[in-house]
């Protein structure tokens, strides 16, 4: 599974050199003592964009200006 390094964190995480923030892959075992210590914390990687979060599609294209130009005053 997979945890992210908190700020409590030394520069030693289950034995391994690691910074705040850094993502481990850690077995159960591992990551016991250190959940417990608040040094690490479980991450969710950030779920795939769906219909609803998708950003809204650009809109076709025309041959029409969207706003027509001012007439000439003669």
């Amino acid at each position: 599974m997979q945890y992210r390094v908190t700020t409590k964190a030394g520069p030693k995480v289950a034995g391994r050199n690691a910074n705040p923030g850094d993502v481990l892959d850690l077995t159960e075992p591992e990551a016991r003592y250190e959940l417990m210590a608040g040094t690490i914390e479980p991450h969710e990687p950030p779920a795939p964009a769906t219909a609803d979060t998708a950003p809204p599609a650009a809109e076709p294209e025309t041959s029409e200006p969207a706003v027509k130009p001012a007439s000439k005053r003669r």
